[in-house]
This record gives C-alpha cells, sequence and structure tokens, in this order.
C-alpha cells in the first residue's frame, strides 16, 4: 500500500515528462514566426513595467540594457499592431454571429428535451460556440487595449489614459491574450 504522500505528488519521473511536454510545446510555439513575436511582446511589456516601476535605479547597467532592449523591440511590436487593430470590426461582428447562434441552438436544446430526443450533438455544438465566443471576447479586449496604447501614441503620451503604468499593464494584457489565442 502507498503512502498518501507518494499519491499526493507527482514522481520524478512524472515531473520530467511534463517538463518535456512543456518544452516541446514552447519550441513547436516559438518555431513560429508569430510565437517568436509574442514572446517579443510580452517581454516588451515586461521590461516597460520594470522600468516604469522604479524596481532599479535610473543609473543602474541593468537599466539601461532594459531601456536599449525596450525600445529596440518596440518597433515590431508597432509594426504588428497595425496589422491586428483592423479586425476589431469583423471580430464584432464575429460575436454577434456567435450570440445569435447560441440562442438558437439554445431553443434547440429545450425543444429535444421537451420531445425527450437525445441533445448530445447539440451540447457539443455549444461547447465550441461558447470556447469561439470567449476566444472572440478575448480578441475584443487585446483590440482595445492596443487601441489605447495607440491612442495614447497620436496624443504623445499627453492624454488621461497615457500613464506609463497604465499602458504597460495594457501592452502585457494584450500579449499575454494574443499568445492564449494563438496557441
Amino acid at each position: 500500500m502507498e503512502s498518501e504522500s507518494s499519491t499526493a505528488s507527482p514522481s520524478l519521473s512524472e515531473s520530467m515528462i511534463e517538463g518535456r511536454d512543456f518544452l516541446n510545446h514552447l519550441e513547436a510555439h516559438l518555431a513560429k514566426r508569430e510565437g517568436v513575436d509574442k514572446l517579443l511582446k510580452i517581454s516588451n511589456y515586461a521590461t516597460k513595467i520594470i522600468l516604469v516601476s522604479l524596481v532599479l535605479p535610473e543609473t543602474a547597467t541593468l537599466t539601461c540594457r532594459l531601456k536599449s532592449f525596450e525600445s529596440s523591440v518596440e518597433v515590431s511590436v508597432w509594426a504588428e499592431f497595425i496589422g491586428y487593430f483592423g479586425s476589431i470590426s469583423l471580430t464584432i461582428r464575429d460575436f454577434k454571429r456567435i450570440n445569435k447562434d447560441e440562442e438558437a441552438l439554445k431553443s434547440s436544446i429545450k425543444v429535444a428535451i421537451s420531445r425527450g430526443n437525445g441533445y448530445c450533438e447539440e451540447e457539443e455544438r455549444m461547447k465550441k460556440l461558447r470556447e469561439e465566443k470567449l476566444m472572440n471576447g478575448l480578441t475584443i479586449v487585446q483590440d482595445l487595449a492596443e487601441g489605447l496604447m495607440a491612442l495614447a501614441d497620436i496624443q504623445d503620451g499627453k492624454g488621461r489614459l497615457s500613464g506609463q503604468v497604465l499602458l504597460a499593464f495594457a501592452g502585457l494584457l494584450s500579449a499575454v491574450i494574443s499568445s492564449h489565442i494563438s496557441c
């Protein structure tokens, strides 16, 4: 009989397998151009948060290196932004379509239940619709975060919504959502 502690935590070999699975997934993601872009975007905004939070002294060598890194990566991040921001109206239209499809499917499920028919197929379609709805919702949030950053850029950082910390978090939120959507 195994002790409780051995069943509660994974074995060393299970941990190694999980680690390899993660590394294989990361390697496959970074093999795509999109994966590298997402990693750069996350790195860029995480760096901004570190720089504006005053964790490091302004004169530290690491601060200078982080500023240089953030500046060089920012150009490619903004080039990517231009392509994504144009898609928000299409995403909202898709979101409306999904809502209509979801309502129609709910009605079909109610009818199937009242007739005593099976509705497993409809439930599976509902699950897929809800996943699609979540992804579209995340895309809208991402586009709004990027829109906020674009607005701040247009206003040369002088508007009410141009605080460095707010913009850094908006960028990080956008990057994290973008990484989740592309996985």
